[in-house]
Order: structure tokens, then C-alpha cells, then sequence
């Protein structure tokens, strides 16, 4: 043997970087499910810490999602012993290339996890195989399937790989990455590989084993403290943005093709579905700008998201958020130094918060532009479609003005008296409505005729306001009820409202529609004055009765008695809202009056 020669021919390892360039080569291939299939093998092997055979024994049958360390548990099969062993799969820290759970969503999302396969025993009926293009091939053919992908890495271009690398190799790599961290103990290497350990303890062994394995599996994932436990990347962030219904659509499109029961089920491997999903969201930025927008998992993502009315930059937004929020879960065992982890951290956090302030701000102006959209449509539709309205209304407001009670706007009796100075441009003219302000002191010479006109709508027969009593009120109760329910009208419904707008120019069919919508919201909110007003009562009462109400807030049963059988009636809401500024003002000085005892005491 010549200086310089191979000593044996023992399987040689390779870098975790060469793994990494191998997996971006294979998710970079023509046929995109073929290359997410390869990379998911190589790194279940490669986090298994297993022989090129054994990848073919491990079913979604035997596998299970740990809520306690946020991980994918199988049963790997050792074929050499015969034998199987609990082995853990967990996110990867940093580099989506290596991780597993971004290879096996790949893999499941594009492929469906069930291959094209040449034949299935019966024995094999009804088993859920991971790879099932890996099962009952001749002795030694799992194994060369894997070792032909590592040599169809090199060949296109991995150069990092050594010359015949084979499947075994990638067990060799996995075992020196963990003996070289100084965090991992030789037992722990010695359980993720599955060797025997004549010395140990069969108890002490027993006990701990299943920790051991997870404290590989976490330093085969990149973190810098596999002691600690992880935190899996989640979905939790896109329920405040999406909400919980299109985040659950959302998972099942990108699966649909997946035939594995165990993936739907909220009891076994649902949560593990959930966890990918969160994982290629995350990771979605980065694999775009490597693998370009052509990808079939990239085009597979932004596929679903149309399907839920979302875009790319959706999908950067939902990733950006989870990274966030997985970065955090997990800032004090990401790698580095820790202050820089914690700073960079909190840069995200700070420019995740800017861009929300910025998305608000433009919700705001598209809102208030839709405002003025629909405001425009609802007059053309109307005018387009009118004639009959206007015709029909000004038939029958002759009757109705025949007879207009005191108080009433005069009226001609057609419709050409509308358009005419009447209570609308008296409003116009006299109140200057801003957002929910109180306005009582511009009501006075407008309300009479304001209410008669835009409230009972005694000129557009067949539109009655939902509270009744009110033309048998006095004005200032009318003006109280009134005041308290716009104030708590919402900003989109404030339009119907405000006077400012050239609402008083519009034909009577216009009219007439905006009549009807005001009508809708007085009276949902009417019953939304009563319930308030109820609440306000309870705190009053609590202060009289000498008790601390700072942080007292009603309950709707305690609403619900407090209004009893009050009625809906504007005569009754305005006594009601007398009752309750008067029991606040007497609750507002017996608290004065105790405070003022209290410093006299002292």
C-alpha cells in the first residue's frame, strides 16, 4: 500500500454544508416532486442517524406529535438488529435547506406522500408508509437508491460531497456533528445511533433514553443548546391576521393531495401538519429567492394563498410574522452571541411594527376612499335604476302630506317639493356633524321638523323608525335618545348621519335609500343605547353602595336583569337616561363626599 492510499474502505462523512447544497440542488430539479422526495430521504437518514435501508420501515402509523417538546416522534426501524427505537425529528434553528420538517412538507405538498409504486403486498395493505417507493426492494436497494442520490449530487455540481459517497456516509456525517458538540454526550450519540452500550445501566438506560435521543436530534437541528428544549414554528400569528377558519383552509389546500388520515386528525399528527405548514410559511422568503418563483413548492404556496383571496406579499407578511414570533420562542438558544440574538430579534420586532402602523394607516385611507366609492355607486344605481321609485314614492307622498301635523316641513305634495330647502338643508345649513360630537346645542330649530321629516319618514310611506313614540315626546327627550345613539354609531355609518355631503341634492329614490339604512342602524343601535345605559346604571349603584368599581365591568346577565322589561319606546329610553345621569351625579358626589371625610379623618 503506497503512502497516501485509503487505509479501508469505510464509509467516509461529509460537511453539514455539503448536505445543505445537496438538498438546494435536489428542490432545484426539473421534476420538482422527484428532488423533494430525495432531499426528505437524505435528511431523514441524516437526523435519524440511520443506514440507507432502514429509511424504508417508518409508516405515519407509528408516528405521533410530543406536545411537550414540540416534536415528530416515529418508530425507526433497525434492520441490521431487527429491532425498533423511538427516534425525535425537530425544526431546524436557521437553515431551511437541512430542515426536516421543511423537507417532509415539501415533500408531502408536491408529492402527496404516495408515489407511484410498482406493486404492494398484502401485507403492506392499509399502511401508511413515509416513503413507499422505498419499500420491499431487493436486499441492498434501499440502500443504493440513496447512495445513487448523493451520486447524482455530486454529479451535477455538488463538489463539497467526496468522490463515492454513500447512504452510509450520511450516518458517519450525523454522528460527527454530534460528537464534535461539546454540549452532547457520548451516551446521547450512542442512543441517536442506536449502538449497543455493553457498560450501561439497562435501567438508568430505559429511564433516559428518549431524553437522549431528543438532545441528538436537537444538535443534529443547529441549536446552539441542545439540552434546551425547542419551540416548533406555529400557525398562531396568522389567526390575529386571517383568523382561525382561512388559516384551516389554508392548510388544507396546500394538502389536498395528501391521502394520510393521520394528517387530518387533531389527535395524532394534525398539530405536525399545522408545525410544516408554519415552517415552509416561514422559511417562504428565503427558499423564493434561492429557488425562484418557478419552483413547484413556491408555486404550490402562492397557489393556496389565491385560494384564500391572499397574495405573495401575504405570504411574506404571514412568514415574517411567524419567524417572529419562532425566533422569540427560542431567542436564547438560537447560536451566536446572545445580545445579538436579542438585538436583532427586537429590530424585527420594531420593523414588523412600523410596517403594521403603515398597513393601518393605509386601511384607513382605503376605507375612507371606499366610503366615497360606495357612496357615489349607491347614487348612480339608484339614479339609473330610480324612475320607478321616485314615481311610485311621489305618488303616494301627496296622501301622506295631506295632513301634516304641527311641526311638519310644509309640502307641496309631489316630489319636486323634496328637493326644495327642507329639514335636510336645515341641517346643513345650521350643524356641522363631526365624528360622534355632541351636538345638542345645533338641534334646537331643526330637530322638530328634522325628525318628522328623516326619522318616522312621515312623507315616505312605509318606512317607520324602529323605536316608536317619538312625535309623542318632547324635544329635549328626543334629542337625548337621539344624541346617545349616534354617539355610538361606527365610522363607517357616520355618513348616514352627516349632513355635509351633498345628500341634499340627491333625488328622492337616494333619499329614500338612505332613510332606509339610517333606520337599520337607529335601531341596532337603539338597543345597543339600552344595554349601555343599563351598564352605566350597575357601576352607579356599586359607587353608591360604597363599593370600588375602578375595575368593575357588568356582566350580560347583570345587564340583562338591570333592563328587564324596559321597553324599546324613545319615551322610555330618555327617562331611563334621565334616571342614569341622576343616579351618576348622586354617585359622583357621594364618592366626593367620602373623600372629603377620609381627609378629615386623616
Amino acid at each position: 500500500m503506497g503512502r497516501g492510499e485509503k487505509v479501508s474502505k469505510k464509509a467516509v462523512g461529509f460537511a453539514r454544508k455539503a448536505l445543505a447544497e445537496c438538498c438546494e440542488f435536489l428542490m432545484k430539479q426539473t421534476n420538482g416532486n422527484v428532488g423533494a422526495e430525495e432531499r426528505a430521504v437524505l435528511l431523514m437518514l441524516y437526523h435519524a442517524v440511520g443506514r440507507g435501508g432502514e429509511v424504508s420501515s417508518t409508516s405515519w402509523d407509528l408516528a405521533e406529535w410530543k406536545d411537550d417538546v414540540e416534536c415528530l416522534m416515529t418508530q425507526w426501524g433497525e434492520t441490521k438488529k431487527g429491532q425498533q427505537y423511538g427516534m425525535s425529528f425537530h425544526p431546524d434553528a436557521s437553515n431551511w435547506r437541512v430542515c426536516i420538517f421543511n423537507a417532509l412538507a415539501c415533500y408531502l405538498i408536491l408529492t402527496g406522500g404516495c408515489p407511484d409504486r410498482a406493486s404492494v403486498s398484502s401485507e403492506e395493505a392499509g399502511v401508511h408508509w413515509i416513503f413507499p417507493s422505498f419499500v420491499n426492494l431487493v436486499d441492498g436497494g434501499c440502500a443504493k437508491k440513496a447512495s445513487n442520490i448523493l451520486q447524482k449530487c455530486r454529479d451535477g455540481g455538488v463538489k463539497r460531497l467526496p468522490k463515492d459517497s454513500t447512504s452510509h456516509g450520511i450516518r458517519v456525517s450525523a454522528t460527527d456533528d454530534m460528537i464534535h458538540n461539546h454540549l452532547v454526550s457520548v451516551f446521547v450519540v450512542i442512543a441517536r445511533g442506536g449502538w449497543d452500550f455493553e457498560a450501561d445501566s439497562t435501567a438508568f438506560r430505559y429511564f433516559s433514553h428518549m431524553k437522549h435521543i431528543a438532545v441528538g436530534g436537537r444538535a443534529l437541528a443547529g441549536w446552539a443548546d441542545p439540552n434546551s428544549d425547542v419551540k416548533a414554528p406555529s400557525l398562531e400569528p396568522l389567526f390575529a391576521i386571517i383568523g382561525r377558519d382561512v388559516v384551516a383552509k389554508f392548510c388544507d389546500i396546500l394538502f389536498s393531495a395528501t391521502d394520510i388520515p393521520q394528517l387530518k386528525n387533531v389527535d395524532e399528527l394534525l398539530p405536525f401538519r399545522d408545525a410544516m405548514v408554519a415552517t415552509v410559511l416561514k422559511d417562504y422568503e428565503s427558499m423564493l429567492s434561492v429557488l425562484g418563483p418557478n419552483s413547484p413548492i413556491i408555486k404550490k404556496l402562492q397557489n393556496a394563498a389565491i385560494h384564500v383571496d391572499a397574495r405573495h406579499s401575504d405570504l411574506v407578511k404571514w412568514g415574517k410574522a411567524i419567524k417572529t414570533k419562532f425566533q422569540l420562542d427560542n431567542l436564547t438558544n438560537l447560536g451566536g452571541n446572545g445580545d445579538e440574538n436579542i438585538r436583532r430579534v427586537l429590530q424585527t420586532v420594531q420593523t414588523h411594527m412600523v410596517a403594521k402602523d403603515a398597513e393601518i394607516s393605509e386601511l384607513k385611507e382605503i376605507v375612507k376612499n371606499t366610503d366615497v366609492k360606495i357612496d357615489r355607486l349607491t347614487d348612480l344605481v339608484l339614479q339609473l335604476g330610480g324612475a320607478s321609485i321616485t314615481q311610485s314614492t311621489a305618488a303616494a307622498a301627496p296622501a301622506a302630506a295631506a295632513a301634516p301635523s304641527a311641526g311638519d316641513a310644509p309640502s307641496t305634495g309631489d316630489a319636486s317639493a323634496l328637493a326644495v330647502p327642507d329639514a335636510h338643508t336645515v341641517m346643513h345649513r345650521n350643524q356641522l356633524l363631526q365624528a360622534n360630537t355632541d351636538f345638542s346645542n345645533t338641534l334646537k330649530n331643526a330637530l322638530p321638523v328634522f325628525f318628522n321629516d328623516c326619522i318616522e319618514h312621515k312623507l315616505h310611506p312605509g318606512i317607520n323608525w324602529t323605536l316608536n313614540g317619538l312625535r309623542r315626546q318632547n324635544r329635549t327627550k328626543c334629542k337625548l335618545v337621539y344624541q346617545g345613539i349616534v354617539n355610538l354609531a361606527a365610522p363607517h355609518e357616520e355618513r348616514y348621519f352627516d349632513y355635509r355631503c351633498s345628500y341634499v341634492g340627491h333625488n328622492l329614490a337616494t333619499r329614500v335609500e338612505w332613510t332606509n339604512m339610517r333606520n337599520t342602524i337607529v335601531g341596532r343601535l337603539g338597543v345597543l343605547y339600552q344595554r349601555t345605559l343599563a351598564s352605566r346604571m350597575l357601576v352607579a349603584k356599586k359607587v353608591l353602595a360604597g363599593q370600588n368599581a375602578d375595575e368593575y365591568e357588568p356582566t350580560g346577565a347583570e345587564i340583562k336583569r338591570e333592563i328587564g322589561n324596559k321597553k324599546l319606546f324613545v319615551g322610555a329610553l330618555g327617562s331611563y337616561a334621565d334616571r342614569v345621569f341622576a343616579e351618576e351625579n348622586n354617585a359622583k358626589e357621594g364618592s366626593n363626599k367620602r373623600r372629603r371625610s377620609d381627609s378629615d379623618g386623616d
